[in-house]
Formats: C-alpha cells, sequence, structure tokens
C-alpha cells in the first residue's frame, strides 16, 4: 500500500468540525470551549453542515448523504487544513460507500477522531493510504479536564510534525513480552468487528493492532477478539495494544481473563494492555496508517515516522 501522507498543520492552518455519526449533544458549550482551545494556539475553525444546521435522523447527525457530503466537502474545500469530528456515537459505517475515497486520495488531510469514527479512518487508510489521528473529539466526557487539555496539545504536536514516543510504565501491562513494530491499524473494536465483516478493513499481516471499546460486557468483547482471530485478523500481525475497556459492568479480572483467553491461541508478540486512549481519564492519541513501536518490556509506545510530511 503506497501512503499518501497530509501536509503538516501549520499556525493559522484551518480545522474543519463536522459530525459524521451522532449529533453533538446539548447544549452545545463544551463545543465551543474546545474550538475556543484550538483558535488560542493559533488555528482557524470552520463548522461543517452537520453541526452548524443538524437534521437529526434518528440517533444520527443527519442522513448518511447529508454527512458523507460534509465529510467530502471538508476534502474537496481547499481552505481546509484537517478535519476533526465534533463527537462520536454510531453511524459512521452507514458512509463507507459513499465516501469519494479518490478525492480524499488527491487531497489528504487528517481525520481527528476515534470510537465511531473507526470506521472512516480505518477505510480511508486501506482505499486512499491516507492516515489518520486517533486523538480527542470536540465534545469530550473528560473526568479530568487538565489531561484533555495536554491530550489535545499532543494530537496537535502530530499533525504539525512530531513524532511522540510514550513512557507508560505505570499504565500498561504485558500479556506476551518483545517488541514489534508495523503500522497502527484499528480503534474502537466493535466498530472495527464490524467493519472487518463489510470487508473494509486493512488486513492485520505485519500490523500492530490496537482495540478498545467501552459499554461492551466481557463476553462480548471475548466474542468479537474471537471473531476477528477466526477471519485471519491476527495471521502475521507484529503487535497487539490493547487500551481500556470501560464501563463494562464486569470486574477488570474477568474483562482480563476474557481478552487473555481469546488472543492466547494467537502467536502474536508482544501483546501489551492498558493504553490510556478514549472513553477514560486520558485519549493519548495514536496515528492510524503510521508505523509505531510497542515494546513490551520497556513498556513504551513510539511512532517510528511522523504522520504529515
Amino acid at each position: 500500500m503506497v501512503v499518501v501522507k497530509p501536509p503538516k498543520l501549520r499556525k493559522g492552518g484551518v480545522f474543519r468540525v463536522v459530525a459524521p455519526s451522532s449529533p453533538p449533544r446539548i447544549p452545545m458549550y463544551k463545543v465551543a470551549e474546545a474550538i475556543e482551545m484550538l483558535v488560542k494556539r493559533g488555528y482557524r475553525v470552520t463548522v461543517g453542515e452537520t453541526v452548524r444546521r443538524m437534521q437529526p435522523y434518528a440517533y444520527q447527525a443527519a442522513s448518511p448523504d447529508v454527512r458523507a457530503r460534509d465529510l467530502n466537502e471538508a476534502f474537496r474545500d481547499p481552505r481546509v487544513d484537517a478535519i476533526i469530528a465534533v463527537t462520536g456515537g454510531a453511524g459512521s459505517i452507514d458512509l463507507l460507500d459513499l465516501i469519494d475515497y479518490d478525492l480524499i486520495r488527491d487531497n489528504p488531510k487528517p481525520i481527528v477522531g476515534y470510537s465511531d469514527v473507526t470506521a472512516i479512518q480505518n477505510a480511508v487508510y486501506k482505499i486512499s493510504g491516507v492516515p489518520s489521528l486517533h486523538a480527542v473529539m470536540l465534545q469530550p466526557r473528560p473526568r479530568d479536564p487538565a489531561r484533555y487539555t495536554e491530550d489535545l496539545g499532543l494530537a496537535l504536536r502530530i499533525l504539525e510534525g512530531e513524532v511522540i514516543e510514550y513512557n507508560l510504565q505505570g499504565y500498561m501491562r504485558v500479556m506476551r513480552g518483545g517488541s514489534g513494530s508495523g503500522s497502527l491499524v484499528g480503534g474502537n473494536l466493535m466498530v472495527y468487528t464490524l467493519l472487518t465483516a463489510s470487508g473494509m478493513a486493512p488486513n492485520g499481516e505485519e500490523k500492530i493492532l490496537f482495540f478498545e471499546d467501552v459499554n461492551e460486557r466481557a463476553y462480548r468483547i471475548g466474542n468479537m477478539l474471537q471473531s476477528l482471530r477466526l477471519k485471519g485478523c491476527f495471521h502475521g500481525a507484529n503487535g497487539v495494544l490493547l487500551g481500556e475497556f470501560t464501563d463494562t459492568r464486569d470486574e477488570a479480572w474477568i474483562v482480563d481473563l476474557v481478552i487473555h483467553n481469546s488472543l492466547s491461541i494467537t502467536k502474536v508478540r508482544p501483546i501489551v494492555m492498558g493504553f490510556p486512549c478514549c472513553h477514560g481519564d486520558r485519549t493519548m492519541p495514536l496515528p492510524i496508517g503510521i508505523n509505531v513501536r510497542v515494546d513490551g518490556e520497556t513498556l513504551t509506545v513510539s511512532m517510528e515516522e511522523p504522520l504529515v510530511e
């Protein structure tokens, strides 16, 4: 696969805010506060149709064609430098056959988001070769606002061209030791499992597979991991990086046991757990479609190349 990197984000660059999944929650002050953070850091922000004129469509911000049009327009608009989702929720998988992948390949821009945005980010990487950033969105539910600010800052540093290394002793734990490097793919486990069934997920060969989830019982986590294993997603993978599985309603040791039982059958090494992301206290950014190294001995996760050029 030929990777088509987006240009570096520079001060004065423009973020386009879109809602490819669910609408932002009311009241909207959290979105305004996050936009103000970007403005204070020297960026400009424009708001897409799905946020500016919400047209609620069941649990989604608008109908699939309106949401796809908003996303495609963000890539078409030469004034836009990066695209950031306002929130996750559900529904991004509806857009996968409505996205203009040739347009994206010809106008590469990073898509910033996580959770339900996983479907778009991984499909765009597989089909267009354009990497994305699994990172904070604009309507978070932070348990610690200071950490949200810190994680937003990390995301901006990556978008500006920095190569980040995380030392995660105290956060992560090792299921299977060793180290491995490869292009990172994945995100939300449930969404990625659905994406795999559609045939639009990247294969796992020589990749680092990354998974996290929220509001999923332990048995469902196990079922999804086994489904991916039976589909061959772990075949030839160079490592598995697991994030947090929050609000599961099961004790942590049960979740860990189910994950261990599901992945112990594979030959993948390393397998490390507990990367602080997404639905917990932190949303440390990770690049989708860019080479990273996971070291189960030093408990570090490091980018091996910049996301942008």
